[in-house]
């Protein structure tokens, strides 16, 4: 049990073409391994909750962006134009590590 402490929270996350986990950061941080198929990670420095119009404290969704990145509304959201992003492809075999509080979105638009 020792060895395997740390790993009681861990999850898997299985998904199909098409699916997209909207923008948002966790508390914990995140290792991402692909066992299959490939998935688009945008990715965001901490910070930036101007940009990404976090939802408010006490919100179901809070820590996670108001923003919908596929369609970004800018006369709404205004403030998205300043945010910095990344992307990545993760593909069979790579591994992502993601420190807590980095915001995510992960989309599988290829298989």
């Amino acid at each position: 049990q020792p060895f395997f402490g740390d790993f009681a929270y861990a999850k898997v996350w299985l998904g199909q073409k098409g699916i997209v986990m909207p923008m948002h950061y966790d508390a914990t941080d995140n290792i991402y391994v692909m066992a299959w198929g490939r998935k688009r990670a945008i990715i965001g420095e901490p910070g930036q909750l101007d940009a990404f119009y976090r939802y408010p404290n006490g919100h179901p969704l809070v820590g996670s962006s108001q923003v919908n990145l596929t369609e970004p509304d800018l006369d709404q959201y205004p403030q998205f134009k300043d945010a910095r992003l990344r992307e990545v492809i993760v593909g069979p075999g790579d591994l992502l590590y993601l420190p807590a509080w980095w915001w995510h979105q992960f989309e599988q638009p290829f298989e």
